[in-house]
């Protein structure tokens, strides 16, 4: 008797054929699975969105808030502890509003060109219109008693 031989066929499919077909039902459970997954994933996204909006808001009002607590502070203690005044100050040889400004200027500015404004506002001077031997008011402030 002949021994019969029995090959293994591996399942072919036709070259129009990738892959076998699903069914109508597995393929709308997929798509469905699918569209599920990026409603999820948008939602998941607009909702860090809004976190980071509100969280950049409170920072916003904290920062704001804090602003406005500082320059009352600062005011309100500098105000009680320093007095303005203005002293007369004779000009040397050389002398220019900057260089006024770098020896005059002293607590309570922060700003030469503020200083400068000021001193040019107080003696109406237009410019550098500064003579050797003139006198000039120049602000200052000086600690309360």
């Amino acid at each position: 008797m002949e021994q019969i031989k029995t090959q293994k066929r591996s399942l072919e499919y036709p070259e129009f054929m990738h892959r076998p077909c699903r069914t109508h039902r597995a393929l709308v459970r997929e798509h469905v699975r699918i569209e599920r997954a990026r409603d999820m994933r948008r939602q998941r996204l607009l909702r860090r969105i809004l976190l980071l909006i509100l969280v950049i808001a409170g920072i916003s009002i904290a920062v704001i808030a804090g602003l406005r607590f500082s320059a009352y502070n600062t005011n309100a203690g500098s105000s009680s502890r320093y007095v303005k005044g203005y002293k007369s100050v004779e000009i040397m040889a050389g002398d220019t509003l900057w260089s006024i400004a770098d020896r005059e200027m002293g607590i309570g500015y922060t700003d030469k060109r503020e200083y400068i404004s000021e001193v040019e506002k107080i003696n109406r001077i237009d410019g550098n219109e500064l003579h050797a031997g003139s006198y000039i008011c120049v602000p200052y402030y000086e600690k309360e008693e």
